[in-house]
């Protein structure tokens, strides 16, 4: 009831402001914090990770139809990096990932996610710029075979003033635009807001399926898994 209570009032505030925003981009910069199993890492490790990481810098692109979210070349300490980066696309019907380059084990892949996120929204809020966000919580399910099953926290602070379904790392799906996504111990978050678009330069498009293999989710965690074992074969 508390939940439904929420999703109201958000649409009222979202009907008021959704003929404002038509497309824009959001630029995102990075910052790495802790937990658990991070702390278990050579500090060395972490040090270097925590370099490399920071120097990224994120785009999201969006209009009324569909996203995509990318890592902006040539920012990060380590390139290699910027070259195995996935880029995130969003239509109303699917959400894809590409790898840009190929992978060294299936060649090139563009996966169709079957993403499902279960947020949990709450009434805690915080200003992030001008916008009033809102917080929503969620688990990130990592299963590493006999690695054992990993479960990580997702918060996220949404704007319900740009009233899109669109996030990060290809999260959405909450009534209003994330500016601000923990997915474990990293932080994206908006720098910068522009209601506009730089065509001459943008990346929003279909990603091209021209000499891909397209697999589902399913099929690429199935892979996965056959070459945790050693038993992958093309």
């Amino acid at each position: 009831m508390k939940q439904r209570q929420i999703v109201l009032i958000l649409f009222f505030i979202c009907s008021h402001s959704f003929a404002q925003v038509s497309e824009g981009t959001i630029h995102y910069r990075v910052v790495v914090g802790t937990d658990e199993l991070f702390e278990k890492l050579d500090k060395e490790i972490r040090d270097q990770y925590i370099k490399e990481k920071e120097s990224e810098k994120y785009i999201l692109e969006f209009n009324k139809n569909e996203f995509v979210y990318y890592l902006v070349p040539g920012l990060s300490v380590n390139s290699d990096r910027v070259a195995r980066e996935v880029v995130y696309y969003k239509n109303k019907d699917s959400l894809y990932s590409l790898r840009p380059v190929d992978d060294e084990d299936f060649g090139k892949l563009l996966i169709k996610e079957s993403r499902d996120t279960q947020w949990q929204l709450h009434n805690e809020t915080k200003m992030i710029g001008r916008y009033k966000c809102y917080k929503a919580t969620a688990e990130l399910v990592r299963d590493n075979g006999k690695y054992g099953v990993f479960r990580f926290p997702v918060i996220a602070w949404y704007a319900p003033e740009i009233p899109l379904p669109y996030g990060p790392l290809g999260y959405g799906g909450l009534p209003g635009l994330i500016l601000e996504l923990q997915e474990r111990n990293v932080v994206y978050g908006a720098a910068a807001i522009d209601f506009k678009i730089d065509r001459k330069n943008s990346k929003l498009q279909k990603p091209s399926r021209k000499g891909r293999k397209l697999w589902t989710q399913e099929e690429y965690n199935a892979n996965i898994q056959k070459l945790m074992e050693g038993v992958y074969k093309e």
